[in-house]
C-alpha cells in the first residue's frame, strides 16, 4: 500500500447494510478514504453501492459519512446502479472513462481485495488496491462468505 501516491480518484466499494447507517466494513474503508483523500485533496471519491431492496444507496450513505467529516458534494461522482463488486467495477470504469482518471487507488476490505483486484483486472482498470481492516466481529464470517463469491466471479470473468 502506497499512501503517498498522487490519484486522480479514489473508488470506494459499499458494503451491503441496514437501514440508513453504515456497519463496521463500509466505516473501515470511509475511514481508509478520508485517509487517503487527506493527502490528495484534489481527487474525486467514486462511491459505488446501489441501493438495497429499500431506502437509500450505499453510495448516498458513504457520502452522508464523510459529509460528516466536512467533505463537500462537488468531491464525490456517485454510481449508484451496481449490486455486487463485478458492477460496481464495471460501472466505475465507466466514470473513470468519462473523466478520463488515469491514477485511481481502489479502496475495499483486506479480505475482499483480492476478488475486486482480479475484477478490476478482467476488466482493465489499472487501480491501486488498498486495504481497509476487517472489522474484528466480521473477521471469521466475512472471508467465508468471500471464499465462494471468489470462485463464482473467477468463473464469471472465465465465461466472458
Amino acid at each position: 500500500m502506497d499512501n503517498l501516491n498522487i490519484y486522480d480518484a479514489i473508488i470506494v466499494l459499499g458494503n451491503s447494510t441496514r437501514g440508513e447507517e453504515i456497519g463496521g466494513i463500509m466505516k473501515n474503508r470511509l475511514e481508509k478514504a478520508l485517509e487517503i483523500y487527506d493527502r490528495n485533496q484534489k481527487t474525486k471519491i467514486i462511491l459505488s453501492g446501489g441501493k438495497e431492496e429499500k431506502g437509500i444507496s450505499e453510495a448516498q450513505k458513504m457520502r452522508r459519512y464523510l459529509e460528516k467529516w466536512g467533505l463537500t458534494e462537488e468531491i464525490f461522482i456517485l454510481e449508484e446502479q451496481s449490486r455486487n463488486t463485478f458492477e460496481n467495477l464495471k460501472n466505475s470504469k465507466e466514470i473513470i472513462i468519462k473523466h478520463q482518471f488515469k491514477n485511481i487507488a481502489l479502496i475495499t476490505s483486506d479480505y475482499h481485495l483480492k476478488r475486486a483486484s482480479m475484477i478490476a483486472k478482467s476488466l482493465d482498470i489499472n487501480i491501486s488496491a488498498i486495504s481497509a481492516p476487517t472489522p474484528k466481529n466480521k473477521k471469521i464470517s466475512a472471508p467465508m462468505k468471500e471464499f465462494f463469491k471468489k470462485i463464482f466471479d473467477y468463473l464469471r470473468i472465465k465465461i466472458q
